[in-house]
């Protein structure tokens, strides 16, 4: 089981995020019976850390100073300097953490018959068939299903076995069209390559710093800007990937294009200037931080602000940069995305 995702239940760290502390879930039972402890959390961890010829993810946790167990819950890690993706790499597969003493009797052996905590256990393993069986002692509860078998086929000559139709589970943005053309190019058994192109739902996020005091704290002056920024226009004039104007966080529905198209508020100088009147606007310079694959849109917005007497200091910084709690005292506004 992975050790953040489920074996964890809490944790904290050092103001400089090199000292991690993490507390252990009670009554987490391994397969064959012992319950886990943190020394198992140890020395999972530092057998892939010390051998790095043996395991290629060795370099996720090579930034590990020190790591011990306090108590049987208890797991302490000092890293050799900060690392804001640690706990991402804790959640990452390797990061399984194995029986101690299963390992250490047949290590050889221990990836044809693993011991783990999950919902499904291995009951047998050869050269046609993978079967495994529900744990009951799991704890989150015992899975629905009672078994899985999973069959291995072995490498055979090209055309022995036919490709199946994987047309018919395809998902996507007009996903019967991409099906239709596959099918198509399958039929004309060509050797062109057949272009796919799938939208994958993503919006940009202009995003204020409320931390600091200035003009972007006034609700009214960010329905100055919410106006100001014109979808449409952006899309328009930019091109590239920016496809439909965002509405929200959830994809873009054709069926909804009219009626967000009605509901838009459409840019008006007058309502505009008016709106940053009520917001007390003295023609302070608002900073605003985003990436290089960004700048496009955000010089778009700085010239669309500079239009309306609102000056705007753009910043390219590096992805990282927007992670550290430093920028926020030296910027107004961040221009990012959400997936």
């Amino acid at each position: 089981m992975r050790f953040i995702r489920a074996l964890a239940h809490s944790w904290e760290h050092s103001a400089d995020h090199r000292e991690w502390t993490f507390h252990l879930k009670k009554n987490i039972l391994f397969h064959h019976g012992r319950e886990l402890s943190a020394r198992d959390v140890v020395f999972s961890l530092e057998r892939l850390r010390a051998n790095p010829d043996l395991y290629e993810a060795s370099w996720m946790f090579r930034g590990i100073e020190q790591i011990g167990a306090v108590d049987a819950r208890t797991v302490r890690i000092v890293l050799q300097e900060p690392n804001y993706l640690f706990l991402r790499l804790l959640a990452a597969p390797p990061a399984s953490i194995v029986p101690e003493e299963i390992v250490q009797e047949a290590a050889e052996t221990f990836g044809k018959n693993p011991v783990g905590t999950g919902p499904f256990q291995l009951v047998r393993l050869d050269e046609g068939i993978c079967i495994l069986e529900a744990f009951p002692a799991h704890f989150q509860g015992r899975p629905q299903l009672d078994r899985v078998e999973i069959l291995l086929f072995p490498d055979l000559e090209t055309g022995s076995l036919r490709e199946p139709d994987w047309t018919a589970v395809m998902m996507s943005h007009e996903a019967a069209a991409k099906a239709e053309a596959l099918r198509e190019a399958a039929v004309r058994a060509s050797s062109d390559w057949c272009d796919l192109e799938t939208l994958f739902s993503c919006c940009n996020l202009l995003i204020f710093n409320q931390w600091q005091t200035g003009p972007q704290n006034h609700p009214k002056f960010r329905q100055a800007l919410d106006l100001l920024i014109d979808r449409e226009l952006i899309v328009a004039e930019l091109g590239g990937d920016r496809i439909y104007p965002a509405k929200g966080f959830r994809p873009y529905s054709p069926a909804l294009a009219t009626l967000a198209a009605d509901s838009a508020p459409r840019q008006n100088r007058a309502d505009i200037a008016a709106l940053l009147a009520e917001s007390g606007y003295q023609g302070e310079t608002l900073r605003l931080v985003t990436t290089s694959y960004h700048e496009p849109d955000a010089r778009w917005i700085q010239a669309r602000c500079q239009s309306c007497g609102i000056p705007v200091e753009v910043a390219i910084r590096e992805p990282f940069d927007l992670r550290t709690t430093g920028l926020c005292p030296r910027m107004t506004a961040c221009f990012s995305e959400m997936l």
